[in-house]
């Protein structure tokens, strides 16, 4: 039996108990100019740039965003309307043609909204068109030139879930770690602070008046939030931020043949459900209120703060 099954970009092929599909690598800007140089030109997450640029030449990108910032597109591809791009965590859209694969137009947030990064994990309005976005709320940051780093949000109904764990980039760390010609990784620390949950009304664009707080911990994806009631449930892929910093290039320089459980368990997120309490101007502090049988997730309040605890 052969089955076709169309997929978002290449065909896959089902015949005789066997799948085969095709790929091809994203033909992004950076990609193609290390492909001509036959060497790595700009500095990914955890992989430094070219050794052989002088200081000069790395201050002056410093003050370039093209030349600075790679637009490989490597986390995550969406659909808006008909277009198909693939996204990274850098502020690049490249749009991709489904059937060919190669890139058909390259959208720079960074010109439109100013963004230096991004959610990859889109989601989608109406229209579709990213060209015709706005920003519609900000958040500011707890620590000065120190943002965090964020892979993800989720909407609900009514409101924008946006976690600020205490993983920060350090954005002078971020340009000297150009001149030093250091990998992005470098730029990050643990803060071992409280997380932060800011809870946005789709509404009026503001976040909420209560303040919502967690242990410290750091995280990558959501798999759902919803309504329920007076309380939204979300559940997300945890990870101790502590340790993905501090062991990250550790373990990248273990051999990969190391089939210790305690090695690869390591790597392997969990997921966590937090159920957060709205409208709690009125609830008695101290007092329990997660009021869901079985819940085994917390959430107490003191004064304008909810402390809240995963199950």
């Amino acid at each position: 039996m052969l089955l076709i099954l169309q997929h978002y970009f290449k065909d896959l092929t089902l015949k005789n108990g066997n799948i085969s599909y095709t790929t091809k690598f994203l033909q992004s800007n950076t990609f193609k100019k290390n492909e001509k140089a036959n060497e790595i030109t700009v500095s990914e997450f955890g992989t430094p740039g070219p050794a052989n640029k002088s200081p000069f030449s790395r201050f002056k990108n410093v003050f370039d965003f093209e030349t600075l910032v790679s637009d490989n597109a490597i986390s995550n591809i969406i659909k808006l309307g008909s277009h198909f791009f693939a996204v990274g965590d850098c502020p690049y859209y490249l749009e991709v043609d489904p059937v060919s694969l190669d890139v058909i137009n390259r959208i720079n947030l960074n010109k439109i909204f100013n963004l230096v990064t991004q959610n990859v994990h889109v989601h989608e309005e109406e229209d579709g068109d990213i060209e015709k976005g706005k920003i519609v709320t900000s958040i500011p940051t707890r620590w000065k030139l120190n943002p965090c780093y964020i892979h993800s949000i989720v909407l609900t109904k009514n409101y924008i879930i946006f976690i600020e764990p205490p993983l920060a980039v350090s954005i002078m760390e971020l340009m000297a770690n150009t001149l030093k010609n250091t990998p992005f990784i470098e730029g990050l620390h643990w803060k071992n602070e409280k997380t932060l949950f800011h809870i946005i009304s789709r509404s009026s664009w503001k976040e909420v008046s209560t303040k919502y707080v967690s242990d410290p911990f750091f995280f990558i994806h959501f798999s759902n939030a919803f309504e329920k009631g007076r309380s939204y449930y979300s559940r997300c892929e945890y990870l101790q931020g502590r340790f993905i910093v501090n062991e990250f290039i550790y373990h990248q320089t273990q051999a990969k043949s190391n089939s210790s459980a305690s090695f690869h368990e390591g790597f392997c997120p969990i997921l966590k459900r937090f159920i957060i309490p709205l409208k709690v101007e009125s609830m008695k502090e101290n007092e329990e209120l997660v009021q869901l049988q079985n819940a085994q997730c917390s959430a107490k309040k003191t004064g304008n703060e909810v402390s809240l605890s995963k199950y």
